[in-house]
C-alpha cells in the first residue's frame, strides 16, 4: 500500500497578526489561491495516498466551499463557526489564528494512520505528476524535505519553508510543539533548526527556474513545486529596497498564473519564450550551483 500523506494547509493568516491590516476580501475573493493549490494537488496526485486538512481564517462561505467540495477535512468547523462568539465584524474571531497556530492545530488533528505529514501553502502547488512519491524517496535518505528559502540570507538563515516541508509523522511527533516559532522567525526555521541539531539529513529542493521575474516571488523548487510568493499577504521582504516593484511583480504573475498556470511554469522553467507580461531575467550558472 503507498504510503499515505498528510497535507495541511492554512487558507488566509490572522487579520490582526503581522499582516492583518493589508487583508483585501476581494483580493482574496478575485484570486482564490487555495482552489488552484487543490486543483493542481488534486491533478498531479492521481493514484498516489493522501489527506488534505484545511485551517480556513478567511471565513469566507466560497473559500469554505472550495476546500469542502475538495474532499478535504474542514477546520474550523461549521458548527464551530455557529457556537463562537463573533465580533463587530462578524467573525468567530478566537478562530483566526496566525500561521504556526493554525498548523499546529491541524497538526494536533492528524489522524494516526498518516506516515508522512506535509504543510503547504496555498499559494505553492505542485507542477510535475508523482511529486509525492519524489518527495516520499527523499524522505529514504533524510529526515526532512522541502522548499529551501535562502533567498534572503544573510537576513534570514537558509532553512526548509512551510510552503511545501514534509517530515515523516514520528519525527515531528518527538517535538514538543513542531508548529511554533519559539527562537525563530519562522516556524519552519525552528523545524530545520532541530532536525539539524539532532544530527537528521536534511533533503532541499533548490530553487531551479531557468528565467526569474523575481528574487523570491515565482519560484520553482526542484522542478517539483511553484510558490509564488506572498500570495495571501502584502509583497514585503526584508532584504528589499524595491517595495514598489515587488508588488508590481507580484500582480503581474498572479494575474498569469491565474490565467494559465502552465505557460506561466513552463516559461519560468525556459520550456517557452511566450509573453506573460514581464520582464525575465535568465538564471546565471552561479546562482544555480
Amino acid at each position: 500500500m503507498p504510503a499515505s500523506t498528510a497535507i495541511l494547509i492554512v487558507n488566509g493568516f490572522d487579520r490582526r497578526g503581522l499582516w492583518g491590516t493589508h487583508f483585501d476580501e476581494s483580493d482574496a475573493r478575485r484570486y482564490p489561491w487555495l482552489e488552484i493549490c487543490l486543483r493542481e494537488v488534486a491533478r498531479r496526485s492521481e493514484g498516489s495516498d493522501y489527506g488534505l486538512l484545511v485551517w480556513d481564517n478567511t471565513q469566507l462561505p466560497e473559500m469554505r466551499a472550495l476546500a469542502k467540495s475538495s474532499g478535504a477535512r474542514l477546520h474550523p468547523s461549521d458548527d464551530d463557526l455557529v457556537a463562537t462568539a463573533k465580533d463587530q465584524d462578524g467573525l468567530a474571531a478566537e478562530l483566526v489564528l496566525g500561521h504556526n497556530r493554525s498548523l499546529q492545530r491541524l497538526w494536533s488533528l492528524v489522524p494516526a494512520e498518516f506516515e508522512f505529514v506535509m504543510t503547504l501553502d496555498t499559494d505553492a502547488f505542485p507542477i510535475r505528476d508523482g511529486w509525492l512519491e519524489t518527495l516520499h524517496e527523499l524522505l529514504d535518505g533524510a529526515a526532512l524535505a522541502g522548499i529551501w528559502r535562502d533567498e534572503m540570507t544573510p537576513q534570514l538563515q537558509s532553512f526548509v519553508h512551510p510552503s511545501c516541508l514534509i517530515a515523516r509523522r514520528e519525527g515531528l511527533a518527538r517535538m514538543s510543539a513542531p508548529f511554533a516559532i519559539e527562537g525563530a522567525q519562522d516556524v519552519g526555521q525552528r523545524i530545520t533548526r532541530e532536525f539539524a541539531a539532532a544530527g537528521e539529513k536534511i533533503a532541499p529542493l533548490r530553487r531551479s527556474n531557468v528565467r526569474n521575474a523575481h528574487f523570491v516571488i515565482g519560484g520553482i523548487y526542484g522542478d517539483l513545486v511553484y510558490h509564488h510568493g506572498a500570495g495571501s499577504r502584502v509583497p514585503v521582504f526584508r532584504n528589499s529596497a524595491a517595495e514598489d516593484r515587488d508588488i508590481d511583480v507580484h500582480a503581474r504573475l498572479r494575474a498569469a498564473v491565474f490565467e494559465n498556470v502552465d505557460r506561466v511554469v513552463a516559461v519560468l522553467r525556459g520550456a517557452s519564450d511566450e509573453d506573460i507580461g514581464l520582464a525575465l531575467e535568465p538564471v546565471s550558472a552561479s546562482a544555480k550551483s
